[in-house]
């Protein structure tokens, strides 16, 4: 990681770019969900079938939504598809479709970090 102002200007434009640093940063942002109650095989598939249509008709991907049946709550990562990073308009329209849904209690986002570099 670039870790210092004076160090990513020592970096040309290219370098920036394939380091993914700089004006080419991409973020990405947690969601948390929890269900009023826990959902069965057939309730996810409906669930998940329904979030991925929204997410991808946002222009966005998703990751590490998932977990062991019955579920009771889940998180993953929300990304924008190819190079950048979602917009906050992007992650306020999904959080409100997702509040909206009937099965859903709480939908929560996380802290937005580089999504090469931002783990810690």
């Amino acid at each position: 990681m670039i870790s210092s102002k004076s160090r990513l200007r020592r970096l040309n434009r290219r370098q920036r770019k394939k380091r993914r640093v700089g004006e080419f940063q991409e973020r990405i942002f947690e969601i948390s969900v929890i269900f009023k109650t826990s959902l069965t095989l057939v309730d996810w598939d409906i669930f998940i079938d329904d979030f991925c249509e929204q997410v991808e008709s946002r222009g966005l991907g998703l990751c590490g939504f998932g977990g062991r049946m019955p579920l009771a709550a889940t998180d993953g990562w929300i990304q924008k598809r190819g190079r950048g990073s979602p917009t906050v308009a992007q992650c306020q329209d999904l959080m409100t479709w997702l509040v909206k849904r009937p099965e859903v209690q709480e939908a929560l986002t996380g802290a937005w970090v580089d999504a090469w570099h931002g783990w810690e």
